[in-house]
């Protein structure tokens, strides 16, 4: 994969560092657009869901507490709309049903998401319900597409990145760190809800620093 396609960690924690100043200006400046930005940009980078599944994340879709629901932090996530699965209901009609899937995060994530839904209440103006919009823009509606592919890319210019990155880097990004750490293709394929594995292997590729690290001091 092209190197204009992802993120390196350094450049995630410049943008991701960058984004937290803001939110913290924006909180003590009682404003809000950089506090919901950062949030959006954790939720792409601690999960590597597609910007169609961050945006129509609702506050149900989130399990930030697994001491209360004897499960470890998730998100559930509403898949890509063209492949659907087409099943029988129990009262015999077939109809179409969008794919649904768990993604682990991580306990920081966790607590970063719990600390903006504390943010959400204590304003008042957004709604706290099950079914309400995790995500929301300046006009109190859910992101579109464009606005978030517009929220990400203001944020790489103002933080110095290259102009090159579309939203779809950061999908790219932790595929990549997840892929590093774990070695564990199967793993990355379900994070990712990818059906095919073939699909997933795009983030197996070898890295040219890993060879000239492996064929060092072999039989020592």
């Amino acid at each position: 994969m092209e190197r204009d396609k992802y993120l390196s960690k350094m450049e995630v924690k410049k943008l991701l560092d960058y984004a937290a100043h803001k939110a913290d200006d924006d909180i003590n400046g009682n404003r809000k657009f950089y506090v919901r930005a950062y949030a959006v940009l954790l939720t792409l980078f601690g999960t590597g869901i597609r910007a169609t599944e961050c945006r129509k994340l609702t506050i149900g879709d989130l399990t930030l507490d697994h001491q209360n629901y004897f499960m470890e932090p998730s998100i559930m996530v509403t898949g890509k709309g063209h492949k659907k699965c087409i099943r029988t209901c129990k009262d015999g009609c077939t109809k179409v049903h969008n794919k649904r899937r768990t993604v682990e995060i991580s306990s920081e994530l966790a607590e970063q998401l719990d600390e903006f839904l504390k943010w959400k209440d204590e304003h008042g103006i957004e709604g706290m319900a099950d079914t309400d919009y995790l995500f929301i823009n300046r006009f109190n509606k859910h992101y579109t597409l464009n606005g978030v592919e517009k929220l990400f890319k203001k944020m790489c210019m103002e933080a110095g990145l290259r102009s090159c990155y579309s939203i779809h880097a950061s999908r790219h990004s932790y595929s990549f760190a997840i892929y590093k750490s774990t070695k564990n293709i199967r793993l990355l394929q379900e994070l990712l809800g990818h059906a095919k594995i073939s699909t997933t292997m795009i983030y197996a590729h070898v890295d040219p620093a890993e060879k000239a690290k492996a064929v060092q001091n072999i039989w020592d």
